[in-house]
């Protein structure tokens, strides 16, 4: 009989790392910290409006991830947000409005100029004047229409409507 060899542990590439939220290997949202597999990334907003949950808790918590939230509290799509101090990456606690019928990460993070905002409009939201595209920009995170007023373009980080 042949014996099973154990599997190399990898050190780099799609299995290396887990989701922080839910322990899968496989290809994660590394920037800016979030460690997240788009899996889990949707279930926190998409899944928890749909179960006509309240409130949601989404850890770890980042700098990045707060000012998206920011945004879509601008919006209307989140309420209130807190960040809660756990003594590790901390959590943010979102008060979900029902509003959100979609939303998701835009990987990889294609750069945009002010004439692109709407080419990538049609690409992910249902159509004119419906949702919001979240860019980052050298004016900070904003959603598209902001960054069109103030003349910036930059990395598209996701969609929302």
């Amino acid at each position: 009989m042949a014996k099973l060899k154990a599997k190399k542990q990898r050190k780099y590439g799609k299995g290396a790392r887990p989701c922080k939220r839910c322990g899968q290997y496989g290809p994660i949202v590394r920037k800016y910290g979030l460690n997240f597999c788009r899996q889990c990334f949707r279930e926190v907003a998409v899944d928890n409006e749909r179960r006509h949950k309240h409130e949601c808790i989404v850890y770890p918590a980042s700098k990045l991830m707060g000012q998206v939230l920011r945004v879509m509290q601008k919006y209307g799509y989140v309420g209130e947000f807190e960040f809660v101090d756990d003594g590790r990456g901390g959590k943010f606690k979102i008060q979900l409005l029902g509003r959100i019928n979609d939303c998701g990460s835009v990987r990889p993070r294609f750069s945009s100029t002010i004439g692109e905002f709407e080419k990538w409009g049609k690409r992910f939201l249902p159509s004119r004047d419906v949702g919001i595209l979240i860019l980052t920009t050298p004016k900070g995170v904003l959603a598209h229409k902001e960054a069109r007023e103030a003349g910036a373009g930059g990395q598209l980080l996701g969609y929302v409507f």
